[in-house]
C-alpha cells in the first residue's frame, strides 16, 4: 500500500454519507479535460465537483438536500484560515466558558475544580430503564492526573443535577422522521439537558458572526460536532433514556457517553481547518455563480443550486460533456433522517414527499425519477456527452430494475469492472449484490433534436464503440488489443508500439527494434513484424523499443516498471553518459497514466531517469488520433482503465527560496535586477502566466503584522505605561506580479537548447523533470515600496508567493493551426517573460527568432550577474546571453536602439541586424524582405505604442499575433478589477481581466485605441 491521499482522507472525514473516493473518481473523470462542462445533479458533500474543477472543467452542481448544498459550497469555497481563526476566538470568547463550566468535576489527584473530556453513564443495577453518572475521562494540568474515574454517589447527584440545566437559547423541537415501522422522536430527548443547552449556546455563538461565508463553515463544523455527540450516544433523560431511542442513521452505542460539547467542538475546528488547508492548496480561487444564467454569461467556475434535478434548468451553452449521477440508492431513508436531524438545527428543512427513495414505496416507483432524469439528460446533450453512473443497491433486483430504467430512457448500462479493486470494504452476501457498483450509461439511439446522419441498423443496439472506429483489415486485430491491454501487459505494450509508429513516421523515424518478449505478436496488424527488427548494440542497456532517422538519431523508449528504478537509471545513465548535451541519443519513459508519470518527474526522482524525457498512453492516443482520425478517431484512453489524468496544479500560496538577487548594469546605481529563486510548488507554470511576489521576507512580514495587530489591539484600551511601537516606514502590503523569465531543470544543462531537436509532432507531447528553479527580472521603480524592497533580499530568504497565475498556453497546439516559426518581439523590459516563451517554443521544435527594442546598447550591460552564463563575463549582454541561451543562433537575434551610440555587441550578433531606430520599423523592413509569410506567429510584449503599431503590421501582413499585456494589479486573481482592459468578443466590446483571462491576448481581441 502507498501514502494514502490527503483528498481521501478529506473524503472521508466529511459529516456526510454515500461518499465517493477520490481514487475511484480520478478514474471515472480520466478524460475531463480543462474546459469541460460536469454536470453533478446529486452532489452530495461536493467530492465529485472538487475533483472535476482540479482537472480544469467548469462544474453546475445541485441536490435537493439543503445539507448537500451547504456542505458542498463550504468545501468548494476557498477561505482564508487567519479570518477563520479569529472567528472561532469571537465564538470561544462568547460561549467557551459558559459551555465548559457544565463539565467540571474535582480533580481526584489535587482536588481543584477541572473540565472532563466525558461522562460514561450506565443503567443501575437491577434496573435497565434507568441510567445514570458512572465515571468521567479527565486530564488535569495542575498534578498531571490523566485517566477514567469512577464517580462517588455525591458526584454522581452533582452531575444529575447539572445535566437537567435548562437551556436558554432557541433549539429544535421538532420529531426526527423515522421511516417503515420506526418510531419518531424529539430531538432534545435525544441529550441530556446540560448538551441541549450548551449546543443550543455554541449555536447561538456561530449564529452571531456577520460574514455569511465564515458562519457557513462554522455551520459545518457544527454539524460534525453534532454527529461526534451523537455517534458516541449521549444520554437521554430517565423517562426516555437513549438506550430505548432509535433514530435512523445514527449508530446505536452500547455505552452512553456525554461529550463536553466545546471540546468536541474545538477538535472538529481543527479537523475543519486542516482540511480547509487542503482544499485552499488544491482549489485556491474559485468563481462561484448565483444561478444557472450567471453561470452562462460568464466565465465562472461553478454553480451549485438547491433544487430537485428534475426541475432545474440544464445549461445549453457551454455544452455540457460529463454528467456524474450518484443518485440514492434503496436504502435512503437512512440519508432522509440524518438529514432532517442535520437540517433541524440549521433550520434548513427536508421535502419529504420530493425526497428519492424513502423505503416506502417499490424499486420501481423510486426508479421512475431516475428514468426521467435520464430522459431529461438526452434532451438537453449531445450523443457525445458521457455519462457516469454511482450507485449503492443492497438487493440485486434493484441493480437489474437500474439496467431496464436505463433501456427504456435510451441507454444501455455498462458495468465498469476496473474500478472494484479500489473500492473498500466491498462485501457479497448470499442474495444481495455489491453495495457500490460504478458504470457507464452508453446512449443507443442518437438524439433526433439535433441535426446529424440518420442512425444505421447497426447504431440502434448498444454496441462497443471500438467496433466502428477501425477500417478493415486491421479492425479485429485492433479492437482485441484495445479491449485486451487494460489486463494483458503485452498487449498494452503491442497498442503502444503502433501509436509510436504512426507519430513517429510522420517526423521520418522509423521503429528499429522492439524487445521480442515484451510484445503480443499474435496478430501482425501493421507493417511492424518482429523479424524485420534487427537488434540494438549488444553492450547497451536493455531498452524496449528503439528509432531511428536517416540523418542517424535515435531515439531510445522504456516502459515504466514500479520498483525498477536501478534499470531505469542505467539505461538513462549511460546514454546521458555517452550522449552528454549533443542530443543525438535520447530516452523516453513510457507510462501508463499522467498521475504515475508526473509523480515520476519530481525532482527527488529525477535522478533514476538523468536528462531524459516522458510520455504517456493518453498523450500517445490523443496525438496519434491528430495524424490518423479514422483509426483512432475516439483516443483509447477514454475508455481505458490506465487512462488517469493528472491533477491540474491550482493557484495556491508558497514558498520560495532566493538563490540570487542580483543587480544590473555597470554605472551608477542600478534600476535593473534579476532574483532567482527555487521551489518545489510551481510545477506546471506555462509561458506567459505569472506569479505575485511578497516583497518581504517570510520573518520580516511576520514582525511587521505583529507589530501591526499589537498596536490594533492595545489601541483606545487602558494600559497606562505600556508603549506602542509604531513604524512609520513606508511598507507594502499587496503582492507584486513578475512574469517568469527562465526556469531551470535537473540534469538539463543551460544553452541545452543549442543541440536539442526533438521530433516536432513527439515533441508536442513529450515532458521532462518538473522545473525546480526560476528567475525573474524586474525593474526597481522611482518611488517605489515595493520595488525598493525586493532590492535587499538576499540568498537563502524565504518569500511567499501566489501563483501560477493568468491563462495558460498551450503551444504544441499552434502546430495544428499550421504555425512552425514564431518571432519574439520585446520593447525593454517587456523582453523578461518572453525568453521563457522561447524555452518551451525550442522545447517543442518551432523555428524562433528574436527581435529586441531598447534604448541603449549600454542598457544590456549586466557584468555583475555576467559570469552566471557568459563565457566572458565583461562581454555579457541582457537578452543576447539568454536568447542565445536557448538555442537563437547570433543570425536569428534582431537589435534596434533609439539612441545613437558607438558601442557595438562585438561578435555577438551580425552587423546586419543592428537598427537605429524603432523595432518596430526593423520588424516591418524584415517582413517585406522574406516570401513566405503562412506559418509565422508573432507574440510581443512592451510599450503599448510599440504593440499597436505591432498589430498594425501584423495585420498588413497577415499574421496572427499574441500580446503579452502588462498592467498594475492588485490581487492577481481578478477580483480587485484593477487590471481590466477593453476587449472585442464576437462584435461586442466587454472588460477583460488580464490576471485571468489573460496576460496572453489575440491581438485581435484587444481594443487598442481604449486600452
Amino acid at each position: 500500500m502507498g501514502k494514502k491521499r490527503v483528498s481521501d482522507h478529506l473524503s472521508c472525514s466529511l459529516p456526510y454519507w454515500e461518499q465517493s473516493q477520490t481514487s475511484v473518481l480520478d478514474l471515472l473523470f480520466s478524460d475531463v479535460k480543462t474546459g469541460d462542462l460536469v454536470l453533478d445533479p446529486f452532489c452530495g458533500a461536493g467530492i465529485p465537483a472538487l475533483v472535476a474543477l482540479q482537472q480544469g472543467a467548469r462544474v453546475v452542481a445541485g441536490d435537493l438536500n439543503p445539507m448537500a448544498v451547504l456542505l458542498t459550497r463550504v468545501l468548494l469555497q476557498p477561505m482564508g484560515l487567519f479570518a477563520l481563526r479569529e472567528e472561532f476566538q469571537s465564538v470561544r470568547e462568547a460561549v467557551a466558558d459558559r459551555i465548559c463550566d457544565r463539565y467540571t468535576i474535582l480533580c481526584p489527584g489535587c482536588g481543584k475544580k477541572i473540565g472532563f473530556e466525558q461522562l460514561i453513564w450506565k443503567s443501575t443495577e437491577g434496573r435497565e430503564d434507568e441510567i445514570r453518572p458512572d465515571a468521567v475521562q479527565a486530564a488535569c494540568i495542575n498534578c498531571g492526573f490523566k485517566g477514567t474515574e469512577r464517580l462517588t454517589d455525591s458526584q454522581v447527584r452533582r452531575q444529575i443535577t447539572q445535566s437537567r440545566t435548562s437551556p436558554e437559547n432557541w433549539f429544535p423541537r421538532k420529531k426526527i422522521q423515522g421511516t417503515g415501522s420506526k418510531n419518531s422522536y424529539y430531538i432534545h430527548d435525544q441529550f441530556t439537558q446540560r448538551n441541549l443547552a450548551s449546543l443550543a449556546d455554541l449555536f447561538h455563538g456561530i449564529n452571531s458572526i456577520s460574514m455569511k461565508k465564515s458562519r457557513e463553515f462554522f455551520q459545518s463544523v457544527f454539524i460534525s460536532t453534532l454527529f461526534q455527540c451523537i455517534t458516541q450516544g449521549i444520554s437521554g433523560n430517565s423517562s426516555n433514556p437513549i438506550s430505548d431511542a432509535e433514530i435512523p442513521g445514527i449508530r446505536k452505542a452500547s455505552v452512553s457517553l456525554e461529550v463536553n460539547v466545546w471540546k468536541a467542538f474545538k477538535d472538529q475546528f481543527e479537523q475543519w481547518m486542516q482540511n480547509k488547508k487542503t482544499t485552499n492548496a488544491l482549489l485556491s480561487f474559485v468563481r462561484f455563480s448565483d444561478s444557472i444564467k450567471a453561470f452562462e454569461d460568464t466565465d465562472d467556475h461553478v454553480t451549485i443550486i438547491h433544487s430537485d434535478c428534475l426541475e432545474f434548468p440544464f445549461p445549453q451553452r457551454p455544452k455540457i460533456t460529463h454528467v456524474f449521477l450518484d443518485p440514492p440508492g434503496d436504502q435512503a431513508g437512512i440519508c432522509l433522517s440524518a438529514s432532517e436531524f442535520q437540517g433541524a438545527w440549521l433550520r434548513k428543512g427536508v421535502d419529504q414527499k420530493r425526497f428519492w427513495n424513502t423505503e416506502l414505496q417499490s424499486i420501481e416507483d423510486n426508479l421512475e425519477p431516475f428514468q426521467k432524469l435520464l430522459e431529461k439528460i438526452a434532451a438537453s446533450t449531445d450523443d457525445s456527452c458521457r455519462i457516469i453512473l454511482s450507485y449503492r443497491a443492497s438487493k440485486k433486483e434493484t441493480w437489474e430494475a437500474l439496467q431496464d430504467r436505463s433501456s427504456a430512457a435510451g441507454y444501455e448500462l455498462q458495468e465498469l469492472e476496473s474500478v472494484k479493486s479500489l473500492i473498500p470494504c466491498r462485501k457479497k452476501k448470499q442474495g444481495k449484490t455489491e453495495a457500490e457498483k460504478y458504470g457507464f450509461l452508453v446512449r443507443t439511439r442518437r438524439n433526433n433534436r439535433r441535426p446529424g446522419p440518420e442512425p444505421s441498423d447497426k447504431n440502434t443496439k448498444a454496441v462497443s464503440l471500438h467496433e466502428t472506429q477501425f477500417p478493415h483489415p486491421i479492425q479485429s486485430a485492433m479492437v482485441r488489443l484495445l479491449s485486451e491491454a487494460s489486463e494483458n501487459q503485452k498487449a498494452y505494450n503491442r497498442l503502444c508500439l503502433i501509436l509510436l509508429e504512426t507519430i513517429l513516421a510522420k517526423d521520418g523515424y522509423r521503429i528499429v527494434f522492439a524487445e521480442p518478449n515484451q510484445f503480443d505478436w499474435s496478430e501482425a496488424d501493421r507493417e511492424i513484424r518482429p523479424e524485420a527488427l534487427h537488434s540494438h548494440d549488444k553492450n547497451f542497456p536493455t531498452i524496449d523499443i528503439a528509432a531511428e532517422h536517416p540523418d542517424g538519431r535515435q531515439i531510445y523508449f522504456c516502459f515504466y516498471d514500479p520498483g525498477n528504478e536501478k534499470k531505469h537509471k542505467q539505461v538513462a545513465g549511460k546514454i546521458f553518459q555517452q550522449d552528454r548535451q549533443s542530443f543525438h541519443r535520447v530516452c523516453y519513459l513510457i507510462f501508463e497514466n499522467r498521475l504515475q508519470m508526473n509523480s515520476c518527474r519530481q525532482i527527488e526522482w529525477a535522478d533514476n531517469w538523468p536528462r531524459g524525457f516522458f510520455v504517456c498512453y493518453p498523450d500517445l492516443c490523443q496525438q496519434a488520433g491528430k495524424i490518423q482520425p479514422d483509426l483512432f478517431r475516439d483516443p483509447a484512453d477514454r475508455f481505458s482503465k490506465r487512462s488517469v489524468p493528472s491533477r491540474k496544479q491550482g493557484i495556491r500560496h508558497f514558498r520560495a527560496e532566493v538563490l540570487r538577487n542580483s543587480p544590473v548594469g555597470l554605472k551608477g546605481k542600478p534600476m535593473h535586477y534579476k532574483l532567482e529563486f527555487q521551489t518545489s510548488d510551481m510545477k506546471n507554470i506555462g509561458p506567459g502566466q505569472f506569479v505575485m511576489v511578497d516583497t518581504l521576507p517570510i520573518g520580516q512580514r511576520k514582525k511587521m503584522d505583529q507589530i501591526y495587530y499589537q498596536n490594533a489591539y492595545t489601541t483606545g484600551k487602558n494600559q497606562p505605561g505600556k508603549k506602542i511601537r509604531i513604524d512609520l516606514m513606508p511598507k507594502s502590503y499587496l503582492k507584486r506580479p513578475f512574469g517568469i523569465q527562465r526556469a531551470y531543470y535537473h540534469c538539463f544543462e543551460w544553452g541545452y537548447h543549442h543541440t536539442l531537436s526533438l521530433p516536432p509532432v513527439l515533441a508536442g507531447i513529450t515532458h521532462t523533470v518538473f522545473p525546480h528553479k526560476f528567475e525573474i527580472f524586474y525593474k526597481r521603480m522611482e518611488g517605489g515600496i515595493g520595488t525598493r524592497e525586493m532590492t535587499d533580499l538576499k540568498k537563502g530568504d524565504q518569500v511567499r508567493m501566489l501563483g501560477p497565475l493568468g491563462k495558460y498556453t498551450h503551444i504544441p497546439e499552434w502546430r495544428s493551426q499550421g504555425i512552425s516559426e514564431v518571432h519574439l518581439v520585446g520593447g525593454g523590459v517587456g523582453m523578461a517573460p518572453l525568453v521563457f516563451f522561447g524555452q518551451a517554443l525550442k522545447f517543442y521544435s518551432f523555428d524562433l527568432k528574436a527581435f529586441i527594442g531598447i534604448d541603449r546598447i549600454e542598457s544590456l550591460r549586466e557584468t555583475p550577474y555576467g559570469k552566471s552564463f557568459a563565457e566572458e563575463p565583461e562581454k555579457a549582454y541582457v537578452y543576447i546571453e539568454e536568447l542565445g541561451g536557448i538555442g537563437l543562433r547570433p543570425c536569428d537575434i534582431y537589435l534596434s536602439r533609439e539612441y545613437r551610440d558607438n558601442e557595438k555587441l562585438s561578435e555577438k550578433i551580425p552587423d546586419n541586424n543592428y537598427h537605429y531606430g524603432l523595432v518596430t520599423d526593423q520588424y516591418r523592413s524584415y517582413l517585406e524582405k522574406i516570401k513566405n509569410r503562412e506559418n509565422l506567429m508573432i507574440i510581443a510584449c512592451g510599450p503599448k505604442p510599440m504593440m499597436v503599431v505591432l498589430q498594425r503590421i501584423a495585420s498588413v501582413f497577415d499574421i496572427p499575433m499574441k500580446v503579452l499585456l502588462e498592467k498594475r494589479m492588485g490581487c492577481g486573481i481578478g477580483v480587485c478589477m484593477s487590471c481590466v482592459c477593453r476587449t472585442k468578443k464576437d462584435q461586442k466590446s466587454q472588460y477583460s481581466r488580464v490576471c485571468v483571462e489573460g496576460p496572453v491576448f489575440d491581438a485581435n481581441e484587444i481594443d487598442w485605441e481604449k486600452l
